[in-house]
């Protein structure tokens, strides 16, 4: 709808105002609660270690931090970092970032 009303010139621009500030404020719910989701879905995590590492993960997904430097900015041993890793989530740091990456390239 609101693509309709942009692209017709004969539209009323008060009608047209009220819709992009309708859609602006759905925007910004769903992004806030996207957040949120991120924010809580690392709590089942038990050591903070490795919370820290999903973090760091999650934000360097366009600098590509490698793995080695996730586990050392975590406060971990590659190896201890690796078993942690595997122990809390069930699968290694390697699949985790690229199914960051994946579910990046599908959003875009």
């Amino acid at each position: 709808m609101l693509r309709d009303m942009l692209l017709d010139e004969r539209g009323d621009e008060i009608e047209l105002g009220f819709a992009l500030t309708a859609f602006l404020r759905r925007a910004v719910v769903a992004s806030r609660e996207a957040a949120s989701a991120d924010a809580t879905r690392d709590h089942g995590v038990r050591d903070f270690r490795i919370r820290k590492a999903l973090a760091l993960t999650r934000s360097n997904m366009v600098r590509s931090l490698d793995l080695e430097a996730v586990a050392r900015e975590s406060g971990l041993s590659r190896p201890h970092f690796f078993s942690k890793f595997r122990d809390e989530l069930g699968l290694t740091p390697s699949i985790f970032r690229n199914s960051l990456r994946l579910e990046a390239r599908c959003s875009k």
